[in-house]
């Protein structure tokens, strides 16, 4: 009776558990058929593919990427992605004022990030601020030098001096650099009180801001006051402040008045329901207590459905101007209201039909005369009131852009509700930006282009996409102006002179905030630097291919958009990318004689899931098309580009788009090509570079969108991260992919971009995210705890992390930073005691030693180690045969282990130093 109660409980168990598991399978099946459902029907399904006259034709943001990563970002739950959540963690973090406590075991461990440039390679700025204290210098033409800006993906950044083109550009400590900055201001009444104002509405929605914040101490330090994510109702309204199109202060005397303009937007959802960002909140707000509180003034559209606010200016009276744009609800902008007393509005304009984001400028002599400069069916239209909008005239004398390409009657080419710009001077000479910066000194009769996008014509080069002109304060000064683009910050010393002689300069020394895609890290052979590559968000393909330590200038390689990069140094050549399946070969270091690997087309995705097998030199990139997926291999392509053979890989597995190509390093002879999809399918392909064998080796419980892939000691250890809010991020095999373990633990719900191990340590892993770097000491535990290791790099996203893996160098490559690297460091040395081809003497000395080697090794790195197993110096040699290499240690008494690290192998001697 006994064995049959044990034998039915044992069965019973057995039913139970298998009755879970096909619930928790049918629970993945059912979310992945909704993942699907969303991907199928994802509102950027028709416009990705666009060229960029289609997608202007449409009033869509320049950059396919936004719609890209919002697909991928999305939580398979609700059909959008959750990027309200970053600013929560944001939040906490900013409370602690670091990731996590360390313990003190862990504070030795810590990377250290080193920024390597671009030095000069600006991002997308629309915040710009001459500093209202620096006044009271020995010569008064030294006032108003320093200058803040503030990047949309970069943080906030100063200049000492802004007439010095050598002056360099310094960022400002304890701000997230992911914040979107789109206005500065300082309080007239205390100049060292000053705001920011965070969150760029005009690239449909993916730049989220968290509100304003505040400086004290002029602008040194910097708090959050208001705004941000609130909450989320019936998965239809994301609340919160998310975007401030602009801020203003305005002065009562003794007393200051602020004023923004909240924005909502259409944030659009997979399938049926549409979302909102801060519908509910879009409006005027106004604070009378210093930022302290804020309360949002009323004023609505006809239906009662409020008013979607753009700019706001203050005119010679004293008088509050606020424009709108597009809202929501479907109501187009235009509109123009005046206050006089801060509290009620009077609507002066009703716009028109199809108006949307509206700029206004007051005149600086009439207090009765504006311009207005307004997005109207795609393009630019001009209008100038000289009676307080009694009337509005049209200026049909509007910029005639020489550039080609571009219509007479539309100098933003189709842009306008991305950069657009009015400003005038002190005597009402008026400038505007559309893709170029044009002046009238004649009341818009005639115009003078100031600048073209690329260099020619007589007209000097100033970076395309015109988002601010500030005038620099100051007796003398009023002619004098900073410009911010696309490509970062430019300064003008003089807008008096004729249009051929003024002369528009670069000011990006420093100032590192460019928006890199992928990055790629070698040494070279023969001398033991680094080269660096990348490819930015319309700025092209930047290299340096003799690193210097810290910062570098790097070189330009290739147009547009940047993409998919890599450098292989010891084969002599290097792949940069455009957009989509845009591959192109270059001899390295000399950039002569390139030519597309691929067939140059719209295939594959904006930015191209690509990766190189250096061992075998073949390529293999995405080309896909609608619903046709497949891989292009290319191989032979070092014999020049007529010897190219291009062969499509597909399978009938192969059921949707590549998000990540990856090569093992482990199969040298032949190519094992792993290949994750939107859909969270993974591919294991043997013998890619021949006759492929395909293998499905997707994890039971996989969900979302695969990021990235990468490989512990061998090919049968694998990990796997993904895109995605709301489901489990980074996965781990060590049988090839037959089972998966998540390796999630306490890391927040945010989406995982890439990972790297640590060789030396296996247990340590970083990864990438929207928020910076993190990492754990030991992914094996139930329950990995995660840690964020941005020190230097600070709150901004890594898109992608490269290895060099002789001596542990890392390469993150971020979107708004540049590129920056690290060093994983070992546990303990590991090395071959073996001294045979190697002499390091005196064992015993006072920290002056010599190393001597009887072969040419060449690259070769050198770490110092207290016998506990911390590193304490570290440096690279040229290590030639038969030469003296003398070393001055500069460390204090002790035992010490020396480390050489070489190509072919490693060594390690103990040392005394008295």
């Amino acid at each position: 009776m006994r064995k049959t109660y044990v034998f039915m409980t044992a069965l019973a168990v057995f039913f139970c558990a298998l009755l879970l598991n096909h619930l928790v399978y049918s629970s993945i099946q059912r979310q992945r058929a909704k993942h699907h459902f969303f991907l199928e029907n994802s509102p950027f399904k028709s416009t990705q593919n666009l060229s960029k006259k289609e997608r202007k034709a449409r009033e869509l943001p320049p950059n396919a990427y936004n719609e890209m990563l919002w697909e991928r970002t999305m939580n398979p739950e609700t059909g959008r992605p959750e990027t309200e959540k970053l600013l929560a963690v944001q939040n906490e973090l900013q409370q602690v004022k670091q990731y996590r406590r360390l313990s003190a075991a862990d504070t030795q461990e810590q990377l250290i990030w080193t920024e390597r440039g671009p030095a000069d390679l600006g991002g997308r700025t629309r915040a710009l601020l001459f500093d209202p204290n620096d006044i009271g210098n020995a010569n008064p033409q030294d006032d108003y030098n320093r200058v803040f800006a503030g990047a949309v993906s970069g943080g906030l950044w100063v200049n000492d001096n802004i007439t010095d083109p050598n002056s360099s550009w310094t960022l400002i400590p304890g701000l997230s650099s992911n914040i979107s900055i789109t206005k500065i201001i300082a309080d007239p009444n205390d100049p060292r009180t000053m705001y920011i104002a965070s969150g760029e509405s005009y690239t449909g929605g993916p730049v989220v801001g968290n509100g304003v914040w505040k400086s004290t101490d002029g602008g040194t330090t910097w708090t959050h006051i208001f705004g941000g994510y609130t909450g989320v109702d019936d998965q239809k309204f994301i609340n919160g402040i998310f975007y401030i199109n602009d801020i203003i202060a305005r002065d009562l005397g003794e007393t200051t008045e602020l004023f923004i303009s909240v924005v909502g937007g259409f944030f659009r959802k997979s399938g049926v329901l549409p979302q909102f960002h801060s519908a509910r909140q879009q409006g005027l707000y106004k604070s009378s207590d210093n930022g302290a509180n804020w309360a949002k003034i009323d004023i609505n559209e006809s239906n009662g459905r409020p008013i979607n606010p753009n700019d706001l200016e203050i005119d010679l009276n004293n008088n509050i101007w606020l424009t709108t744009g597009r809202n929501p609800w479907g109501h187009s902008g235009g509109k123009i209201y005046k206050s006089s007393d801060g509290l009620k509005f009077d609507l002066l304009y009703s716009g028109q039909f199809g108006m949307g984001r509206t700029e206004l400028e007051p005149s600086a002599l009439d207090p009765n005369t504006f311009w207005v400069l307004v997005s109207h069916m795609n393009k630019a239209d001009l209008y100038v009131t000289s009676n307080s909008f009694q009337t509005l005239k049209k200026i049909e004398t509007e910029p005639n852009d020489s550039d080609p390409g571009i219509p007479k009657d539309d100098f933003t080419r189709s842009q306008a509700f991305y950069n657009l710009e009015i400003e005038v001077d002190s005597n009402d000479n008026l400038f505007v930006g559309g893709i170029d910066l044009f002046r009238s000194v004649d009341e818009a009769q005639s115009w003078d282009q100031l600048s073209r996008w690329y260099a020619g014509g007589g007209v000097q080069y100033v970076h395309a996409d015109q988002h601010a002109i500030v005038f620099r304060p100051g007796v003398g000064n009023q002619h004098k102006a900073v410009f911010g683009n696309d490509g970062g910050i430019y300064y003008c010393d003089d807008l008096r002179k004729p249009a051929n002689d003024i002369k528009i300069e670069q000011r990006n020394k420093g100032y590192n905030s460019s928006q890199f895609y992928y990055g790629s890290i070698d040494k070279n052979p023969s001398r033991g630097d680094y080269a660096l590559a990348g490819g930015t968000q319309d700025n092209g393909t930047w290299a340096k291919f003799n690193t210097k330590s810290g910062l570098n200038t790097f070189e330009y390689v290739l147009g547009g958009d940047g993409a998919y990069t890599e450098i292989d140094a010891k084969d002599g050549y290097m792949i940069a990318s455009s957009l989509y399946n845009d591959h192109i070969y270059y001899p390295y270091p000399n950039q002569n004689n390139s030519y597309p690997i691929s067939v140059v087309n719209y295939k594959g995705s904006f930015i191209n899931a690509a990766v190189l097998d250096k061992s075998l030199d073949v390529f293999y990139h995405d080309s896909s098309q609608g619903s046709s997926y497949s891989i292009t291999r290319s191989s032979n392509f070092k014999n020049g580009a007529s010897n190219i053979t291009r062969t499509q890989l597909t399978n009938t597995m192969f059921d949707n788009k590549p998000s990540v190509l990856e090569v093992s390093p482990y199969s040298l002879q032949k190519t094992t090509l792993f290949m994750g999809l939107i859909n969270g399918k993974l591919f294991r392909i043997d013998n890619a570079s021949s006759t492929p064998i395909w293998s499905e080796i997707t994890g039971k419980n996989f969900l979302g969108s695969i990021s990235d892939i990468s490989f512990g000691s061998n090919d049968n250890e694998l990990f796997v991260t993904f895109y995605n809010y709301g489901i489990n991020n980074i996965w781990y095999s060590k049988d090839a992919g037959q089972s998966w373990t998540s390796i999630e633990g306490d890391l927040p719900d945010i989406p995982v971009y890439c990972l790297l191990q640590n060789p030396e340590n296996p247990k340590e892993l970083i990864i990438g995210t929207p928020i910076g770097i993190w990492r754990t000491m030991d992914f094996t535990t139930n329950t990995p705890q995660w840690e964020a290791i941005s020190q230097g790099i600070n709150r901004v996203p890594i898109v992608d992390l490269d290895l060099y893996k002789q001596d542990l160098t890392i390469l993150a490559t971020t979107h708004g930073r540049g590129l920056f690297t690290s060093q994983f460091k070992s546990s303990k040395p590991i090395a071959n005691p073996n001294l045979k081809d190697l002499q390091i003497f005196p064992t015993v000395s006072n920290g002056n030693i010599k190393i001597v080697s009887q072969k040419e090794f060449g690259p070769t790195v050198i770490k110092i180690w207290t016998i506990s197993g911390q590193m304490v110096f570290q440096f690279d040699l040229n290590l030639k045969k038969l030469v003296n290499n003398e070393i001055d240690l500069p460390l204090s008494s002790g035992v010490y282990l020396v480390t050489v690290q070489t190509i072919e192998q490693n060594f390690v001697e103990k040392i005394i130093i008295k």
